[in-house]
């Protein structure tokens, strides 16, 4: 019986909105843009953005997620590349089975997005968005790569080989890109048994989902993002489990 994706089995779900915009930003150039952005958006919502590091390539805000009991993990919460910014949404994270919680995304983005419009003296127009989703479904003792190639191809490729799938599933007004990829989860054998190496603890796959408009030819509004949220949300609700669990298209 193949392999069949359900939400039961996401236990890693990690959700980006990102934004391409023109002119690109130049890291040198727009600091002070970047900086007043980010700033603004730590005294706004500390609750997501906490500490900012700037590099010659991109600009970063991360914050520390402290779990009474688990732990805590310091996370990347936006990341902006020449491109544009990337708002990140860490919902469910398996390293300490917990799922946070956050704000609606499209709140919090829509006014993020006004915030660094506003930063940089609206200079800049919107050429895309895109919804990125990136699930892990654990197959359990089941290896991730088998279960890959039964469910989607007909290779016979072994356990310890290498599979990676990528596919447009393209609309009239969206490009839906999907990638499929095999995961290992390992532990640390403990010290002094005869193999102190990597143990594998599990096996999962990777789905990446990549939602955004083709059409880059105007500066898109506030309600282009809302309509594009609200299709890419609806997409991977529904119509992505039933492509996932039925390949063939029967």
């Amino acid at each position: 019986m193949n392999f069949c994706f359900t939400k039961v089995r996401v236990e890693h779900w990690e959700e980006k909105v990102g934004f391409d915009v023109r002119p690109v930003i130049e890291m040198k150039l727009d600091r002070p843009h970047l900086m007043e952005f980010g700033n603004l958006l730590t005294d706004k919502y500390p609750n997501l953005y906490e500490s900012l590091v700037q590099s010659p390539n991109e600009f970063l805000a991360k914050k520390r997620f402290v779990f009474p009991g688990k732990g805590e993990a310091e996370l990347l919460t936006l990341a902006i590349p020449p491109r544009g910014p990337v708002f990140i949404f860490p919902h469910i994270l398996c390293q300490i089975n917990e799922e946070l919680d956050l704000p609606p995304t499209e709140e919090i983005v829509l006014d993020c997005v006004k915030i660094f419009q506003d930063s940089f003296k609206k200079t800049r127009k919107v050429a895309r968005i895109g919804l990125i989703n990136e699930y892990i479904f654990s197959t359990g003792g089941e290896n991730s790569t088998t279960a890959i190639c039964k469910h989607f191809t007909k290779l016979n490729v072994p356990s310890h080989g290498e599979v990676f799938l990528k596919f447009n599933q393209p609309c009239e007004k969206y490009n839906r890109l999907i990638s499929i990829e095999p995961l290992t989860k390992t532990r640390i054998a403990p010290i002094g048994t005869i193999q102190d190496e990597a143990q594998v603890a599990g096996y999962g796959i990777k789905v990446t989902v990549d939602f955004n408009n083709r059409n880059i030819d105007k500066d898109l509004s506030r309600d282009d993002f809302l309509v594009l949220l609200h299709d890419a949300k609806k997409f991977n609700d529904g119509e992505l489990y039933n492509l996932l669990n039925n390949p063939s298209g029967e």
